[in-house]
């Protein structure tokens, strides 16, 4: 038999599920909710100190709750995980997510400071999944099922272009990535299947690469390789740089490296 409880959501945590405590003191991770909500859960996955749980009715609602803008959250896709959250609940909540972290594990006491992107500012990769048909979507939420897309409204104008008809014979995982600053485009079929009527222009695979541009300088990227979801992005973090630096001279004429690994 199937347990219930009813528990009422403590915070928002990496990953986007929220977090609440069972009567015995064990944790349970819930996604599709907000801090404050009072939910009533089934278990589908326990442990000895935790467990998962999913929401079968909401007794006490956010404030923060929102209609999900994107139509195909009622079909189950699993792209975006906080489409219910208010744009400003979701930036506190990452805030406070990076908060803890630092906290937790550096022990440091950091404020954030928060700059949103412009609303125009979407998504310029992204990876999907292609059906028999070669019609592309997301999976759903802790499943193989696809639902397959038109369109993907936290994606760039340009790969929605390209994800709008079948291209794909068989399938499989596909990574598109464009460059709205250079024009480039590439998609990487990671297992090797054929794209129908590709335009010769877009570059193909994983060690293809396209040019990207952030603030003066330009980069080779490989679609197989990571990069910021925007250009957008990259600029604030290379501007937050910029300004800590506030106008230093490098030693010797030296260069700065974003050595970051993942």
């Amino acid at each position: 038999m199937t347990e219930t409880n009813t528990v009422r959501i403590e915070k928002l945590v990496a990953g986007g599920d929220g977090l609440a405590r069972m009567d015995d003191g064990r944790v349970v991770f819930v996604p599709g909710v907000l801090p404050g909500e009072t939910v009533e859960i089934a278990l589908a996955e326990k442990a000895s100190d935790f467990g998962r749980g999913e929401v079968l009715s909401i007794t006490e609602t956010s404030p923060d709750r929102r209609e999900p803008p994107c139509p195909y959250v009622s079909a189950g896709c699993g792209g975006c995980d906080w489409q219910h959250i208010s744009p400003e609940a979701q930036h506190r909540a990452k805030a406070e997510i990076v908060t803890e972290a630092f906290a937790r594990t550096a022990k440091m006491e950091i404020t954030p400071r928060l700059r949103t992107l412009d609303d125009s500012a979407r998504r310029t990769t992204v990876r999907m999944v292609a059906g028999d048909d070669g019609r592309l979507g997301f999976r759903k939420a802790e499943s193989n099922d696809i639902v397959v897309v038109d369109r993907c409204m936290v994606a760039h104008d340009t790969i929605n272009e390209m994800i709008a008809k079948p291209v794909l014979e068989g399938a499989g995982e596909v990574t598109i990535r464009v460059s709205p600053r250079t024009g480039d485009r590439g998609v990487w079929c990671h297992e090797g299947q054929m794209v129908r009527d590709l335009d010769p222009s877009i570059v193909r695979g994983a060690r293809g690469s396209m040019k990207e541009t952030v603030g003066d300088q330009t980069y080779k990227v490989a679609l197989g390789s990571f990069f910021q979801s925007s250009p957008e992005a990259a600029d604030l973090i290379v501007d937050v740089v910029k300004r800590r630096l506030n106008g230093l001279e490098l030693e010797h004429g030296g260069t700065l490296v974003d050595a970051y690994g993942g």
